[in-house]
């Protein structure tokens, strides 16, 4: 089995992609799981980890079908830029569970700059990926 250069950055992409899933995984499920008992919540965790390892050859398998490396970044760039853009709203979550105004001021100052500096970067990645899978 010969690895290509296309094969290794479609792996590559491919656990980006699902590290990334995992972090927002992670995110949405913290709160609720709370309410567990610490086996529970290991147990969940230990789910979302295996779950989002699954989809990696599914991942792995759409990308192999693109036709060149460049198209493989494209869309690698709009799916990390998706990731981005919902991370900001993952951490709105934990600001509806603060009880002092001084917390309630620090959360609000954490998810406005990962609001500004993620939504930026998130549209700046989908358009980067879109310029190189629009390339010839």
């Amino acid at each position: 089995m010969e690895l290509k250069r296309k094969t290794l950055l479609s792996v590559g992409c491919a656990l980006v992609l699902a590290l990334g899933l995992i972090i927002l995984l992670v995110l949405l499920t913290a709160l609720p799981i709370s309410y567990f008992s610490i086996m529970v919540q290991k147990f969940i965790l230990i789910l979302i980890f295996i779950f989002s390892l699954i989809t990696v050859p599914v991942i792995l398998r759409k990308l192999n079908r693109l036709p060149n490396e460049k198209q493989i970044l494209g869309w690698t760039f709009i799916g990390l830029g998706v990731e981005f853009m919902i991370f900001p709203f993952m951490l709105l979550i934990y600001i509806f569970n603060f009880s002092s105004a001084i917390s309630m001021i620090i959360g609000v100052s954490i998810v406005m700059l990962s609001l500004i500096f993620g939504l930026s970067a998130g549209l700046m990645s989908i358009v980067m990926g879109i310029s190189l899978v629009k390339r010839k």
